[in-house]
């Protein structure tokens, strides 16, 4: 493995810190989205526009290329959250984002895409990150049926690709296009 590959430059913890913060404010809106509409069709919320939740962590992933930045930016985006909107799980969210997290972080591993610049490695990416971050909450948090929780990650796994993945990759793509990141690091 090349030497370096899990060294952070202070470009990457900015960028990072940036795409976290960014989650933190955009995850709280969408939560809320989320119940409201899970309210109304009797299903959980954050699997259906859960998608959108992983937008900033893919970005994050994609945009430094390197494993553990999903992880440590879901860990900012959680102490955030944890402040901001303690809501029922406080901090318990920097236990809780861990598995999707290591989702986001693994997936890139697999498919040799660590920048994650083609689009299947991202709906992927999206995909798993949601139906992991579904299996958690929904089996450890809310202890729901097996069943339950299976389709409920279905769910979650395809709005992780087309609301998180698609989304991540096409702002990504702007992104790199228009000249604003110095990727070269």
């Amino acid at each position: 493995m090349a030497k370096g590959r899990f060294y952070f430059t202070t470009y990457d913890l900015v960028l990072i810190a940036i795409m976290a913060a960014a989650q933190a404010v955009f995850g709280i809106v969408v939560s809320k989205f989320g119940m409201t509409l899970g309210h109304g069709v009797h299903f959980p919320g954050g699997s259906i526009v859960g998608g959108l939740y992983y937008v900033f962590i893919l970005l994050a992933r994609g945009l430094t290329g390197k494993f553990g930045s999903a992880v440590v930016a879901c860990e900012l985006e959680a102490l955030i959250v944890a402040v901001i909107d303690p809501g029922r799980m406080g901090f318990l969210r920097l236990i809780s984002y861990l598995p999707s997290a290591l989702a986001v972080d693994l997936v890139p591993l697999i498919t040799r895409d660590h920048r994650l610049e083609r689009p299947v490695p991202n709906l992927l990416t999206g995909g798993f990150g949601n139906a992991v971050g579904m299996l958690t909450t929904l089996t450890f948090y809310m202890g729901l049926p097996l069943g339950y929780v299976l389709l409920a990650s279905g769910v979650g796994f395809v709005s992780g690709m087309l609301l998180g993945g698609l989304v991540a990759w096409r702002l990504a793509a702007s992104l790199r296009k228009s000249g604003l990141l110095n990727l070269a690091g």
